[in-house]
């Protein structure tokens, strides 16, 4: 029963009391089929309410009513809380909230109605949080229940304002009525017998309902106030006696009043909670939340809301699977962990006096392992269910392995098999047929396995601590570039890009440098040199005098001398970029003989730097996204753990690597660079060996640019790789420091803007993935030229060997073609068919998500674009990759010289500029089409060489459409018309009059919320 317009007398204390009342009457239980009767329900009130604003909107009648007024002014916002829940309030949600066995309602709704009743509909915050903490004196909240309150609150008050809008109608309706009836009676021969009479013809018998009565006085009144008659008439009406009828209109008015309050409050309670931000609110209320910030190790209070949503969800899903309360979960977590930390002292604790990842209440949920503990510690109090998916999470790697060598051997045997099974083959010709399908079969594995991960494992962002209000001293932190300067004008833009850093990522405790090398040269110093350092130096010292504090400095210059390198036969920075962190870290701990000639900047910050985060110099560090990434690797759980030998990151993570997005400005460059940034597709260094490994193994793959702890690297890796050996060092890093994938921290990146310039990256990629093959041997040499275990896991070793497979896959397809066309055993039309099916790979990966592809048809259009231009330049960036595998197992095995060759990425754009070929490995990629033609032109008749012959001529136009594609994607821009800006300029001085009258001085430069034009206020 539904009670409005009541006084608002009643107090916390009482608020607190009816809570109790209701949870003791509350028998939660789930049901099925809730979800259906809510939305059954909830449509019925919408419609009804949506009739009744047709009838205000269509119907203008004296009848109306301040409650229909509200209903009428509000009707667009109230569609608008409409299509949010229906939005919001998705059925998987809906599913996990308990229902009530009597009423069959959701006990949230029915906490959320009784709430309501006692404030006549008037929402406010601390009334709510104090409710329905004291309902969970007697009755736990579900976290999904918890969540949903806002907008279970919305359908509890349009469900209310519906059933006063449904008695605000039934007055209407009677106003109505009295108006059809008095209709036909003039006011002056207004007499008993006519009302009589109307009356008669209403079908209205004696006695009259109370709004009829009401309504019938007030017309009444208003046509014959002073007669007799009419007086006498009203009288005989009423059941009461004459005393009553001023009663009864005060009456009505005073309910109309309150109905007028009521939907004044639903209406009002509507707009706070659309623009509350119920995460506070949330946290004061849940249980679970209170429950982990016992937490003992005290980390969990200090996450960002996130992280801690991350835990509660988890949590969440625990209690459902193990069939135990949340809650439990919750409590065990944080006593399992209370025990470990009571074990350890600061004696017993590892690197940098950090806790073992068993004192914090993220290992019980998370980790394998923990969630064993945590099952057999709920199983004292509670009966929890079996989890298979922990088990196989437990074994990750075997289970990993296991898998893909399945599918690797059912691939090549139903390959193998739909090639030669109808044929009478011999041994030998089977074992043709099986090594040539070893890289189609391994590719549609490797795939498989990575599609199966991505289903199975949801991505999980890493934990990170809330340093949005400031990084403190202890995690002060070093932004990096390393850079090879060429030039004066480089040196501006690098120090202006270093500038941009900063202005997103402002804070005491973060400071940025430019690690400077020269180019490589013949001598050791060069004419241009000078002017370079010096432009380096005026750059420092003028953001320093810009931006930094009084007495200290915000900016650094580090730059090295060049060595002689006989390897190489040049003046260079020792090590590249590799050498050049090496002996920034080494200059951070003190020592004092590192080639670091010219230091700008206040050196005494450097012993205090405890992250490094380095960057490309074409790379885009976001607003706060800095402070993210301190957040994560300060976190005291995903800090690094050595093993006991001190060579290798075993437990958090030493760097963490970003998520590496393209450049809009980079993807206008060209049709090329926008097809390739619309989505990661078959770019395998973005795409299939990122998210599959932190998904599946809690381990991503370190590219180059990201964040890593100084101590940790310093033990590790600043004497365990030899000289001369490594250019590829990203990879070797990950593995020893253990790299984790920031998945919700985006980095921006520059793309080569020309196939050429992709192709002479992707051919130093592939020579440094080579240069990584004698890390795949139990030993290689260290700094020191002394040989050494190489402790790497086996996930990283696998890392090693896939990119080396990948590498092999274009060449490898491309001989397919070359010998499936009559040479190799089998029809030639299925050689071809496995081929083609391969490289379309990436797209029916994408396919097997239809609701996803629907939705964004563009990233699915670049992946075909993709497979497209790999297809059509498959010849050539064969012979590319052939080249950087021979050239690298050459200077590896016997010329032992040249393994430090490297450009730049801008280097190589500036070479392109000044005049460079459209098509790397042109000679050798028509020589293999040639080749092709000769065996397509001696297939026998039956064969598919029309289709061969059609890929020849694809391959043959190639440089054509690599023109075409590295032309520039911005489109001739349209002029507008006259009137187009003659209207432009309308709405610019509107805009500008707007803010220059409303956003003053007097306001605090603060605009205003809403500003009423009609009618002038």
């Amino acid at each position: 029963m539904l009670i409005f317009g009541r006084s608002l007398d009643i107090n916390t204390e009482r608020l607190r009391q009816k809570a109790h009342e209701l949870a003791l009457t509350h028998d939660p239980y789930f049901k099925l089929g809730a979800p259906r009767r809510l939305w059954r329900e909830f449509n019925k009130d919408v419609m009804n309410l949506r009739a009744f604003i047709r009838n205000l909107q269509e119907k203008e009648t004296v009848c109306s009513q301040p409650a229909g007024e509200w209903l009428l002014d509000h009707a667009d916002f109230i569609e608008e809380q409409v299509m949010m829940i229906r939005r919001q309030l998705s059925g998987k949600l809906l599913r996990r909230l308990p229902c009530l066995k009597k009423a069959g309602d959701l006990r949230v709704l029915s906490i959320c109605a009784d709430y309501l009743e006692h404030v006549d509909g008037l929402f406010d915050e601390d009334s709510l949080v104090a409710y329905i903490n004291s309902y969970q004196e007697v009755l736990i909240l579900s976290i999904a229940e918890v969540w949903s309150i806002p907008l279970v609150m919305r359908i509890a008050l349009i469900r209310r304002l519906a059933a006063v809008m449904e008695l605000v109608r039934d007055r209407r309706d009677a106003c109505e009525l009295v108006e059809r009836m008095l209709s036909g009676i003039e006011p002056a021969k207004l007499e008993p017998e006519l009302l009589n009479q109307a009356l008669d013809q209403a079908s209205q018998d004696i006695p009259l309902s109370g709004p009829l009565l009401v309504h019938l006085i007030s017309h009444l009144r208003e046509w014959a106030d002073d007669s007799v008659t009419v007086r006498e008439w009203l009288f005989c009406k009423l059941e009461n006696g004459p005393d009553s009828l001023e009663q009864i209109v005060s009456y009505e008015f005073q309910l109309q009043a309150a109905y007028q309050v009521t939907a004044g409050n639903i209406i009002g309670s509507m707009r706070n909670i659309s623009r509350l931000q119920w995460q506070e609110q949330f946290e004061a209320i849940c249980t679970v939340e209170q429950t982990l910030r016992q937490e003992s190790a005290g980390s969990y209070p200090l996450l960002d809301f996130s992280s801690r949503d991350i835990l509660r969800r988890q949590v969440e899903k625990l209690a459902r699977r193990l069939g135990v309360p949340e809650n439990l979960v919750a409590e065990q977590a944080v006593d399992l962990a209370a025990k470990v930390c009571e074990q350890y002292d600061e004696e017993h604790m590892e690197l940098d006096g950090v806790l073992p990842r068993q004192a914090f209440v993220p290992y019980y949920l998370l980790e394998p392992d923990g969630i064993v503990q945590l099952r057999k510690a709920l199983k004292t109090c509670s009966s929890p269910r079996y989890l298979p998916e922990n088990s196989i999470a437990h074994r990750a790697t075997g289970t990993y392995f296991t898998l893909l060598a399945g599918l690797f051997f059912a691939a090549l045997a139903v390959f193998s098999w739909w090639i030669g099974g109808n044929n009478n083959l011999s041994f030998g010709q089977w074992i043709f047929i099986i090594a040539a399908l070893l890289l189609p079969a391994s590719e549609w594995a490797v795939t498989i396995v990575h599609w199966l991960i991505g289903c199975v494992k949801e991505t999980r962002p890493l934990l990170r601590y809330d340093f949005s209000q400031g990084v403190p001293p202890e995690a002060m932190t070093m932004v990096v570039i390393p850079v090879i300067w060429s030039s004066v004008t480089e040196v501006q833009d690098i120090a202006a890009r270093l500038e941009l850093h900063y202005l997103a990522n402002r804070d005491p405790n973060i400071h940025f440098a430019l690690l400077g090398d020269l180019c490589d040269a013949t001598a050791e110093t060069l004419p241009d040199d000078d002017a370079i350092l010096d432009a380096a130096r005026s750059c420092i010292e003028e953001l320093n005098e810009k931006y930094a504090s009084r007495g200290g400095s915000t900016f650094h210059l580090f730059q090295r001398r060049r060595q002689w390198n006989p390897s190489e036969g040049v003046w260079m920075g020792w090590e590249r970029k590799r050498g050049i962190l090496v002996e920034f870290v080494e200059l951070l701990r003190g020592r004092p003989d590192t080639s670091f000639s010219t230091i700008i900047g206040d050196s005494s910050v450097l012993e205090q730097i405890r992250y490094i985060i380095t960057l490309d110099a074409d790379t885009q560090l976001p607003l706060g996204s800095a402070q993210r990434m301190i957040g994560n690797l300060h976190l005291p759980y995903n800090r690094p753990r050595l093993n006991r030998k001190q060579t290798r990151v075993v437990e958090g993570y030493g760097v963490l690597q970003p998520h590496i997005g393209i450049s809009h400005g980079a993807s206008l460059r060209s049709w090329f660079a926008g097809l390739w940034s619309a989505d990661p597709g078959i770019d395998p260094y973005a795409f299939a060996v990122s998210d599959p490994y932190q998904d599946g193994f809690g381990q991503g793959i370190f590219t180059g640019k990201g964040i890593f702890d100084v101590e940790a690297f310093a033990r590790v890796l600043c004497s365990r790789i030899p000289d001369n050996r490594v250019l590829s060092h990203d990879l070797l890093e990950g593995g020893f420091l253990r790299a984790g994938l920031l998945s919700d921290v985006e980095l921006i990146d520059e793309h080569p803007a020309t196939f050429s310039s992709y192709q002479k990256r992707l051919h130093r990629w592939v020579r440094g993935d080579w240069q990584l093959l004698p890390w795949l041997l139990p030993r290689v040499r260290d700094r020191q030229g002394s040989m050494q275990p190489v402790d790497l896991s086996v996930i990283t070793r696998w890392q090693i060997i896939d990119n080396l497979r990948r590498s092999l896959l274009p060449p490898g397809l491309l001989a397919l073609l070359l010998l499936g066309m009559g040479l190799l055993p089998g029809y030639a039309e299925r050689w071809l068919a496995i081929v083609l099916a391969t490289l379309f790979l990436p797209v029916l990966r994408q396919l097997t998500f239809l609701r996803w592809a629907f939705w964004r048809p563009r990233s699915l259009l670049a992946t075909v674009g993709q497979v497209l231009v790999t297809i059509i330049t498959l010849p050539f960036q064969s012979v590319v990759l052939l080249d950087a595998i021979i050239r690298t197992l050459y200077r590896l095995l016997v010329s032992k010289r040249h393994l430090l060759e490297w450009v730049s990425a801008a280097e190589v754009e500036r070479r392109h500029r000044a005049g460079a070929q459209l098509l790397l490995g042109l000679t050798g990629g028509y020589l293999l089409i040639l080749l092709q033609v000769f065996i397509a032109a001696s297939l026998p008749a039956g064969t598919p060489r029309f289709i061969v012959l059609v890929l020849c001529a694809l391959w043959a136009a190639a440089p054509f459409f690599v023109y075409l594609l590295d032309r520039p994607a911005v489109g001739k821009a349209r002029l507008l018309s006259r009137d187009e800006e003659g209207e432009l300029y309308k709405l610019a001085g509107q805009i500008w009059a707007f803010f220059e009258d409303y956003v003053t001085a007097s306001d605090h430069w603060l605009p205003p919320d809403n500003v009423q034009y009609e009618p002038p206020n």
